[in-house]
């Protein structure tokens, strides 16, 4: 989708500068006047910026300063200590300077009359599902607490994706440990090896020959080697752009073996965490569903979200809605099927999310293990055939030189 620069005031005079994605010019303009806003310039921007802006150039607001935030937050709003006080507070202790001025930002929005949540909601930078519970706090004056809830949610959310990432690490580093040993013994190692077979002019075996083919393809076009990697690199960060190969990509990675089951726990985990924490604060499924549409990444749940929604549309239950998907569990199913008929829908998406969670975190201690025949089998393969390929020749060597 295109990204535009643009320039506008809203309707206290203020000129806003921002960026976004709209699929052309006249959604900007529609999309700004539901908004409030009167657009005065706009620019869009090309698609290299594009993909900087979304990754490198873009400032980058962590997890962990949200939580660090919305823990002293709540401390203080508990304390008696006024919003705009609290703002001051933390934006002088704030070491993130994109965080620090998105919350200078804030707080004269504050000044000009705008909500907590509105104000965060402009900024952008935490989750929808926490401008919707910092809204229901200033609904129910309990601000405090509910920054409590949002904390303990991206705690939740950040041990998660800090599980999964734990659990990828492993086979991520050995595979590009085997791959570095490999080009290195193929492009220097063996072709030193190889001169040294051609000066004693000796009959070299299949296996032998095999290696020597594949060391000169390595040897004549190592240089392409760092051009593939780049290709590969900017293929995936263009395909993330596209919204087929984003669900192609999704649905394949869900599909493979050990890695595929551990990406599906922790989304399950993900969207489950974020249902049940919009349950109990009263968000209706349908506002829940949208939200979640947003909030999650992989473009498989994405849709499933989708489908589900207009299945709720048209009058079927949440149970009968998943179900349809074909993406949820049957276990996940039954529980969801309980809490429609008990009225305790919060508590069971909560033993969902807690059960997938802790499902990430035995996969994480164990993924090692169940590696490590599959890698000792990888390993071995490698060193029958770089035994196969260099004894023979070797012992055919030594024998000629022992022979003079």
């Amino acid at each position: 989708m295109p990204l535009f620069a643009y320039e506008a005031i809203d309707k206290d005079g203020r000129i806003i500068r921002k960026s976004g994605e709209f699929e052309n010019e006249m959604v900007l303009f529609n999309t700004l006047s539901t908004e409030n806003l009167t657009l005065v310039d706009f620019k869009r921007i090309g698609l290299f910026y594009n993909i900087l802006h979304g990754g490198f150039l873009k400032p980058k607001i962590k997890r962990k300063d949200l939580m660090e935030f919305c823990a002293n937050f709540s401390l203080l709003l508990e304390g008696g200590v006024s919003i705009t006080e609290a703002l001051d507070s933390l934006i002088s202790t704030t070491k993130n300077k994109a965080f620090r001025n998105a919350l200078r930002e804030t707080k004269k929005d504050i000044e000009h009359g705008y909500s907590l949540s509105q104000s965060l909601s402009n900024r952008k930078i935490f989750p929808p599902i926490i401008e919707r519970i910092v809204s229901i706090g200033e609904e129910t004056g309990e601000l405090g607490k509910c920054f409590k809830d949002a904390y303990e949610h991206l705690k939740k959310v950040d041990e998660i994706i800090s599980n999964t990432k734990r659990a990828l690490t492993y086979p991520a580093f050995v595979i590009v440990a085997i791959s570095a040993a490999f080009i290195f013994w193929m492009s220097y190692v063996l072709p030193k090896l190889m001169e040294a077979f051609k000066s004693f002019e000796i009959k070299l075996p299949f296996m032998t020959r095999l290696l020597i083919t594949i060391s000169n393809v390595f040897s004549s076009y190592w240089m392409f080697i760092p051009i593939v990697i780049f290709g590969l690199f900017l293929f995936f960060t263009f395909s993330r752009k596209n919204k087929r190969l984003r669900l192609l990509f999704d649905g394949i990675s869900l599909k493979l073996p050990i890695f595929g089951t551990a990406l599906y726990a922790s989304q399950c985990a993900f969207f489950f965490q974020y249902l049940s924490l919009m349950a109990r604060t009263g968000t209706t499924i349908l506002t829940s569903l949208d939200i979640m549409q947003k909030v999650m990444k992989n473009e498989v749940f994405r849709k499933a979200i989708f489908l589900a929604k207009e299945s709720i549309h048209r009058g079927q239950s949440m149970y009968e809605a998943f179900m349809e998907t074909r993406l949820f569990e049957t276990f996940a199913l039954r529980m969801i099927s309980v809490g429609e008929k008990t009225g305790e829908m919060d508590k069971q998406l909560k033993y969902l999310s807690d059960f997938y969670f802790e499902k990430v975190s035995r996969m994480t201690e164990t993924i090692s293990k169940t590696l490590e025949p599959i890698i000792i089998v990888i390993v071995g393969a490698f060193f029958v055939i770089f035994a196969l390929g260099l004894i023979g020749p070797i012992y055919n060597m030594i024998s000629k030189v022992g022979s003079m």
